[in-house]
């Protein structure tokens, strides 16, 4: 049997070590303050709000209970450390949405705050965070700095699934020809890449529509057959996919051969096929019976179905002329246009001629003459052109210490920000979605880090996002509020001394390039194609917006940036926007 007395040593050391353990234990402890926000935001850059709103939590521990805040303090300090804002001691809980009270604050500042927490037990807890403000609603801000892109659309046809064509046809004798669009689509070229399990050679896949006025003469009707070739299994160059009667008072013996104009309107595949006119009296196909009252109406040449949620087929693909053996005909304006008014054209043989390479295929002032009286002539060209624009200038800095760099920079559409050979910022799709003839967001970013000593090079990439690409899955919204980007800008450079370098969207420093690597900004894809070629670089291409960003481009395929960007704007509708002078 243990002494007693060894036994009560060894139970108060057994005491004094529980002791230590609470003592040491995260109970004591007081914790700390995280998840400073600022109007909902850690650090935000480029607040406008006149009064922000503070907020913070307190971090607990789950062994211990009644853990609460008792009351806060929060100061506010200038660039220069003037406070003006100080809350003074609230006692309260509340540690959401404190709304700012103090001077007025200053556009393009830094601000920082300091919060104090008094814990239940009356413990002081302390951090701190800072905000940033923007423009603060001063559309002087933005002054000297304009809207600045390329008048010239982008059209890449394997991409354009909703779209009008147009073009004019005249037959020296009764006979038939036909307007060629829709052919060799990649998709359709390898099995792999198409639902209907086809694969083409050159040439097996197109749409016809072929306007034949071999029964006039008899007193028979003109007809107008669309063919669908190689799209889906069971299509057929022999037999037409649908045929319709063009009305004797529209197209008759006496005026057949005369020069009449054609139009086809897709809407994803849904078509509605006109001549000399757009209008109910002018249409050449009506409309089926039953289908959804709220989708388009039209012939369906889109073998997955129709329906604007489904792959869309036909695109434009590859246009040009079919004409049988021992026909002739001419063919002249032919013109893609946006489906949706004003109707912009996308291309023009006027603007951009054919070049068929075929010699059977002649022209002269505009007109394309087909002689196919030895052998049938099938034509087809790629008919696009210019990618999505690119945007870049080169400026100079002074040199003095930067104390900080910001860009201000919104678009219409959506933009990609390059300063010498870095990505600025990881968001896509800026400046987001609004009403934009009410409402023009622009981001703010932090550029100090980005600069170089001497020469920089500031590059946009531009795509068509909401403004004018598909903002619903209906066609007719295509390019709702134009059909062309636009980008506005302004770098701010500040250095130590106080002074400041600005550098504005201005057209005569610069500079749009059409050509580049991306041909297509497919918003509903969120995805850029890119094409088999190079862009006009000297040495190698490197990261692929690297013709922004300082190589040593060929001055030549620049152009200057117009100074007003040209709109397609539905009538009625307000192109206002706040900050635009």
């Amino acid at each position: 049997m243990k002494p007693k007395t060894q036994f009560f040593f060894q139970s108060r050391w057994l005491l004094f070590f529980i002791v230590t353990l609470f003592l040491l234990h995260p109970f004591s402890t007081q914790g700390q303050l995280q998840g400073l926000k600022t109007e909902y935001e850690a650090t935000p850059l480029g607040i406008d709000l006149p009064q922000p709103r503070f907020s913070w939590q307190m971090q607990t521990h789950a062994e211990q209970f009644n853990q609460y805040q008792k009351a806060y303090q929060i100061t506010v300090y200038d660039e220069n450390q003037n406070t003006v804002w100080e809350t003074q001691k609230v006692n309260s809980a509340v540690a959401l949405g404190i709304r700012y009270e103090g001077s007025p604050l200053k556009a393009r500042t830094r601000y920082l705050w300091k919060l104090k927490v008094w814990n239940e037990k009356d413990a002081v807890l302390e951090a701190e965070s800072w905000f940033e403000t923007g423009f603060m609603a001063a559309l002087s801000q933005f002054e000297n700095a304009t809207w600045i892109g390329s008048n010239q659309l982008s059209f890449y046809s394997q991409y354009t699934s909703v779209y009008a064509l147009e073009y004019t046809l005249q037959l020296p004798n009764f006979g038939s020809t036909a307007m060629v669009f829709g052919a060799n689509d990649e998709r359709l070229r390898d099995r792999n890449l198409n639902l209907q399990g086809v694969e083409n050679t050159l040439n097996q896949s197109y749409i016809k529509m072929e306007l034949d006025t071999r029964a006039l003469p008899q007193g028979g009707v003109a007809q107008f057959h669309v063919y669908r070739v190689g799209y889906a299994p069971g299509d057929s160059d022999q037999q037409a996919f649908a045929s319709f009667p063009i009305s004797a008072a529209l197209l008759n013996a006496e005026n057949a051969l005369e020069a009449h104009t054609f139009f086809a309107f897709s809407n994803f595949g849904m078509f509605s096929f006109y001549i000399d006119k757009v209008d109910a009296e002018h249409r050449i196909n009506p409309d089926p019976e039953g289908g959804s009252p709220y989708g388009p109406k039209g012939l369906n040449l889109n073998p997955i179905g129709p329906g604007n949620n489904f792959i869309s087929y036909p695109m434009v693909a590859e246009i040009g002329v079919s004409v049988p053996r021992g026909q002739s005909a001419q063919f002249s304006q032919l013109q893609v246009k946006n489906y949706r008014y004003p109707n912009n054209t996308l291309f023009s043989s006027e603007v951009q001629p054919f070049d068929f390479q075929n010699d059977q295929i002649t022209t002269q002032d505009g007109v394309y003459t087909v002689n196919a009286e030895k052998a049938t002539v099938f034509a087809v060209v790629d008919p696009s052109h210019s990618g999505t624009p690119l945007l870049r200038t080169t400026f100079d800095l002074a040199p003095k210490k930067i104390v900080k760099a910001r860009i201000y920079a919104t678009a219409r559409g959506i933009y990609e920000l390059y300063l010498n050979g870095k990505r600025v910022g990881d968001a896509y799709f800026n400046p987001g979605l609004t009403q934009y003839n009410r409402t023009h967001l622009y981001q703010t970013f932090d550029v100090t880090d980005l600069l170089l000593e001497g020469s920089n090079a500031w590059g946009v990439g531009l795509s068509e996002g909401w403004w004018s690409g598909n903002i619903t899955y209906s066609g007719e919204h295509w390019n709702y509020f134009g059909d062309r980007q636009s980008f506005m800008g302004k770098l701010v450079v500040t250095y130590e001394d106080g002074t400041e370098t600005i550098i504005n969207t201005q057209p005569k420093d610069w500079k749009t390039f059409v050509r580049g690597p991306f041909v297509w900004g497919v918003f509903s894809k969120a995805k850029y194609m890119m094409p088999a070629k190079k862009p006009p670089l000297k040495g190698g291409l490197g990261p692929i917006m690297t013709p922004l960003l300082g190589l040593q481009l060929r001055k030549s395929a620049w152009r200057r940036a117009p100074p007003r960007v040209r709109l397609a704007i539905r009538k009625g509708e307000n192109t206002a926007w706040t900050i635009r002078k």
